[in-house]
């Protein structure tokens, strides 16, 4: 244990590290003297406590989320549970125990289904710190060893290997073929290939540093050493989740419907406290039972009893049908927002792309020209077509092929073989054995049996077929044969590049495990040509440094062969020179990188004679020096000067690399992409039909990013064709959008439509420029990296398939199939739900509204003891309340309009309130409150009104046309609203006429309410019991033609309503232009 005194002099030691340091452009010794380390040795033992104690352990810090008991208490203080709550005292005062607990029981469901709404846990934060490995190797004292995670420190010595999590942020000091996917951190797939030597640009993008390392990436290749250079909440995800925490109640407030209906329930709450204080004062506060249950009354009449209800409904069945088009709503509060969004900014990989890299257009050398491959993933499926001297960015026509313009070639191995050009098979074969990447295949033929049925499997890796039998329901897979026949699914391994290249290889019948068969001499390639028997005798892997990759086979017929592939101006310099050749391969190279393609360039050579070579004769420059004689004495089984056979992996090991890679012949090039989903476009086209404006926001590299975004529509036009200023209004990189402050981005005309080489910092940046211009944003992402501006957002979409927990956590939406369509869908049905919550808000405020003119109208009418006859009770309305619910469900889940998505978004400083609702529940209400007034007083009045006073509190013979009254507008109430509820399906069409009356014919739900309703109205009324002693009315018998009568008028009222608005106002409802949103 040290002294006091060297701990003193450790802790003066600790180097102050400054948050900004660019590590990328200090060299590996320059970084161990800032942070005052050794490359060699690493940290002293003696050290680490002094420096834990400064920089604090590797770990992420931050608050929980809200605890159960939080929500509960937030839902606790809702003024509207109180207000039930003391109505249902007052009922007990008044001795009315049967309504005082219904009013009880219904603040306390109001309470449970908000808090069972609002109650879910927030594991952000949680996600963030298991991301964090839990050991690590460590340099200390000159000597490897173990240590958790968190006991690292800045200046630490981290050994890294293939598999291992990154513990935190570190420059790289050596590097042996390191790989590293950084698809949390840049949303790229692409594992990223490292290297120690120094950048010179400070400003150099997050993902194009390659001489970091960060926390929680993985290895998934190689071996390397690094020193540490930030730990904990100064990594990089440790900024994440800094930004993340700032973040946190970024939508904590309300959304608009919200704080309209938080609104309305304070004015409505108002309104029924001044209406009992009003029924109060009419009966000159002298509080008698009768008085008291009106007051009740009055106050029950404008309270939205079922609203809540009805809108978490609404809310959860439309999250139901989210889930049934993969959009799994975490969050029921954004499907109002979704209605209003104006701006998508979507990630490239895997929302708008296949995030599969498939080979599309090849150019081959020997005079054969372009190729195009029809890319279908990962699948060996789809026709080759050579299109001579234009290369095609889609699939010929038929026409193409038969005025013979292209070539098409489709190899099916049950031919005898097909005939393609030479060149084109020396191009296919060096992409299928110079490569490491294999295709398995997995068949499940289904097997019907009399009671049971039985699946196989086949899996087909290399030559090695499994098969198995088991249990199944159903087919899976990605290609079923024929409808009743097996399906076929294709699953991959190794690195993207490679598995492109592979699979290009599988659909021109040159699979590498078929190459290396020893006994696949049935499957050709043409009728004179045997493919298997290519034997591997040693490979040069990839390497950052040299960015190529060979390997020596040796053929079925002697010579061996040299098969290299990588990157194209490197490899190209190891081609036997051509000046016209290289000039045009330039050219083709140029033009593929321009439309987002990564180009890969094949070469070959041949070593040796034999016999029957049937690829290629070598040039006198094929003979190795070195090695001529040991290749020639091959065929006699000679070794070399060193005893090893040629054919052995120890005598290629003693060959120099250069040697074997050289004087090479030019085979090809391969454009290789991640290409957009098939539906993309068309979803883009939609967003725009729409009124949306989509942006992509990628770390992929620009000419990658806009070439996409040209293809499924986000530009317009063809940037080939665009000046580079055009350019540059649309399309931007993340360095550059992060150099530009809030006012300069403010005065653009619009946001860049793509962001390349986007990072974080870019994307939560973005999100704030589009809230100061008033935008309602959507945000896809998938890794941590999204996470701060997925929390930002108005709409926080992740990613279910590649998405982490972090961006699930963050989200308020998660797409099952990580498919960019599915937003347009989400979109649609967060339109189709507003629209659905604004009829039947429309259709409880007509309730509302009615009934409390209904109780203040009846304020005249009296007994004869002066105190007013209520011609609503409180369990009246209560049940009115119940029986409304129903038909509001039943408009809630309407479909949507046929032009939904041909209508410009909903302007955000729309109110819930507009002109047309505020029409209507003025007209509807009213004239409702008429009718059942009108059918009160028939009844009443035919039978010689109220002889007898106070009968709500006893019943006798003078009360019974009160009774029979108030089973009248009972009904009549109910029935109305009943058919307000199929008025409120449109604002201008009449719907009990023609197909409009069909469908209310059809709509089970409805029909089931009035059958349902009625019927136990009707008991309830004619059970004294229950009628008389709790809901205050009794028995009726030609009343029923009133009813029936109030019925139809209220029918043909409501459709002339709708026909005298389309004269008076148009024929439509306004619209908002684009220009007002």
């Amino acid at each position: 244990m040290p002294s006091p005194s060297t701990s003193i002099e450790l802790l003066e030691t600790i180097p102050v590290i400054d948050p900004a340091t660019p590590w990328h452009t200090l060299s590996a010794s320059e970084s161990a003297k800032t942070l005052h380390s050794d490359l060699d040795k690493g940290l002293t033992s003696q050290s680490i406590p002094a420096r834990l104690s400064k920089y604090g352990p590797n770990a992420l810090t931050g608050t929980e989320g809200a605890t159960w008991v939080k929500i509960l208490f937030a839902q606790l203080v809702d003024p509207m549970n109180w207000l039930f709550l003391a109505l249902g005292a007052a009922s007990f005062v008044l001795k009315d125990y049967v309504t005082g607990g219904v009013l009880v029981a219904l603040a306390f469901i109001n309470l449970y289904l908000s808090f069972s709404q609002e109650y879910a846990a927030e594991k952000t934060l949680a996600a963030l710190r298991n991301l964090s490995s839990s050991s690590a190797t460590v340099v200390r004292d000159g000597t490897e060893q173990q240590i958790p995670s968190s006991d690292i420190v800045p200046g630490d010595v981290v050994v890294l290997t293939d598999g291992n999590a990154v513990p935190a942020d570190a420059r790289l000091i050596s590097v042996t073929d390191l790989e590293t996917d950084e698809a949390l951190l840049t949303g790229e797939s692409m594992p990223v290939k490292k290297d120690s030597a120094t950048l010179t640009s400070i400003d150099e993008p997050l993902g194009d540093r390659i001489n970091m390392v960060y926390s929680s990436t993985i290895v998934t290749r190689g071996r390397a050493r690094a020193i540490i250079v930030s730990t904990g909440m100064e990594t990089q995800i440790g900024r994440i989740a800094t930004r993340l925490q700032s973040s946190s109640d970024a939508k904590s407030d309300l959304t608009r419907l919200q704080k309209s209906l938080y609104k309305m329930y304070i004015f409505l709450i108002f309104v029924a406290v001044a209406g009992a204080l009003i029924v109060l004062a009419v009966g000159k506060f002298d509080v008698s039972y009768e008085l008291g249950m009106y007051a009740v009354t009055m106050a029950l009449s404008v309270l939205p009893a079922g609203l809540t209800t009805v809108l978490t409904v609404t809310l959860v069945m439309g999250g139901k049908e989210m889930t049934k088009h993969n959009a799994i709503v975490r969050k029921l509060k954004c499907l109002e927002t979704l209605g209003s969004v104006t701006h998508i900014f979507s990630d490239k990989t895997g929302t708008l792309t296949q995030a599969k890299m498939v080979v599309v257009n090849c150019w081959i050398g020997g005079g054969v020209g372009h190729v195009y491959v029809e890319p279908h993933g990962v699948q060996p499926v789809g026709d080759v077509y050579i299109t001579n001297d234009v290369a095609v960015e889609s699939t010929p026509s038929k026409d193409d092929v038969a005025r013979k313009i292209v070539t098409k070639i489709q190899y099916d191995n049950t031919d005898d073989g097909l005939e393609y050009p030479g060149p084109l098979r020396e191009f296919t074969l060096c992409a299928s054995l110079c490569n490491l990447a294999s295709v398995n295949v997995t068949t499940n033929k289904s097997t019907p049996a009399s009671d049971s049925t039985t699946t196989t499997n086949t899996t087909t890796t290399t030559n090695t077929t499994t098969t198995n039998t088991s249990p199944s329901a159903a087919d899976t897979g990605t290609i079923k044969n024929r409808s009743d026949g097996p399906t076929t699914t294709y699953t991959t391994s190794g690195s993207p590049t490679e598995v492109a290249l592979q699979v290009y290889a599988h659909k021109l019948g040159m699979a590498k495990p078929s190459l290396e068969a020893q006994n696949a001499l049935n499957i050709k390639v043409d009728k004179n040509d045997s493919r298997g028997g290519w034997t591997l005798l040693h490979d040069y892997p990839f390497t950052s440094t040299l960015k190529r990759m060979s390997v020596i086979y040796r053929s079925p017929d002697g010579p061996l062969k040299v098969l290299t592939k990588g990157a194209a101006e490197i490899v190209l310099g190891l081609c036997t020179p051509d000046e016209k050749r290289d000039q045009y391969v330039h050219e083709v190279i140029d033009d593929f990188a321009r439309r987002g393609l990564r180009v890969v360039l094949l070469a070959s050579r041949t070593l040796g004679g034999g016999s029957g070579a049937s690829y290629a004769t070598p040039a006198a420059s094929d003979i190795i020096t070195i090695t001529d004689n040991d290749i020639d004495n091959n065929n006699n089984n000679k070794g070399n000067s060193n005893g090893h056979h040629v054919d052995s992996a120890a005598y290629w090991k003693s060959v120099d690399r250069d040697d074997v890679e050289r004087d090479l012949e030019f085979l090809g090039l391969a454009g290789i992409y991640d290409p957009p989903r098939p539906e993309s476009a068309s979803s883009v086209r939609q967003a725009h039909e729409a009124g949306l404006s989509v942006h992509m926001l990628t770390g992929d590299h620009h000419q990658t990013a806009v070439s996409i975004a040209y293809q499924i529509g986000i530009i317009d036009q063809d940037p080939r064709k665009m000046t580079s200023h055009m350019l540059s209004t649309v399309c931007t990189t993340g360095p550059a959008f992060d150099a530009l402050s809030d006012e300069e981005i403010d005065k653009l005309e619009r946001l860049p439509l793509v962001v390349a080489r986007c990072s974080p910092e870019t994307k939560v940046k973005m999100i704030e420029a589009s809230h100061r211009r008033h935008y309602i944003s959507a945000m896809t992402g998938d890794g941590v990296n999204d996470s701060p501006s997925l929390k930002i957002a108005d709409i926080g979409v992740a990613m279910g398939l590649s998405g982490s927990d972090v961006a699930k956590s963050a989200s308020d939406i998660v797409l099952a199939d990580d498919n960019f369509a599915t937003i347009i869908t989400a979109i649609r049905e967060g339109r189709r739900l507003y629209t659905n919550i604004q009829r039947f808000l429309l259709y409880y405020w007509v309730g509302l509204f009615a009934a409390a003119i209904i109780v203040l109208v009846n304020l005249a009418v009296r007994d004869p003891s002066g105190v007013p006859m209520s011609p609503l009770t409180p369990m009246m309305l209560l049940f009115l309340y119940l029986a409304m619910t129903p038909p509001a469900a039943s408009i809630s889940i309407q479909p949507a309009s046929p032009t939904i998505m041909q209508e410009p978004p909903r302007p955000p400083t729309e109110s819930i309130f507009n002109a047309e609702i505020i029409r209507d529940t003025v007209f509807y209400s009213l004239g409702a409150a008429g009718i059942c007034l009108a059918a009160f007083s028939i009844v009443l009045w035919t039978g010689h009104g109220v002889t007898a006073a106070h009968c709500d509190a006893t019943f006798v013979e003078g009360c019974d046309a009160l009774y029979r009254a108030r089973s009248t507008i009972l009904l009549v109430f109910m029935f109305l609203f009943f058919i307000q509820s199929v008025h409120c399906r449109s604002y201008r069409d009449p719907e009990w006429c023609g197909a409009g009356l069909i469908k209310t014919v059809r709509d089970s739900t409805l029909m089931g309410c009035v059958i349902v309703l009625t019927g136990v109205l009707s008991v309830f009324i004619y059970i004294p019991q229950v009628g008389r002693d709790h809901f205050k009315m009794g028995a009726i018998t030609w009343e029923w033609g009133v009813v029936f009568g109030a019925a139809l008028l209220w029918i043909v009222l409501g459709d002339m309503w709708k026909i005298v608005k389309g004269m008076l106002f148009g024929g439509v409802v306004p619209r908002h232009s684009m220009e007002q949103v």
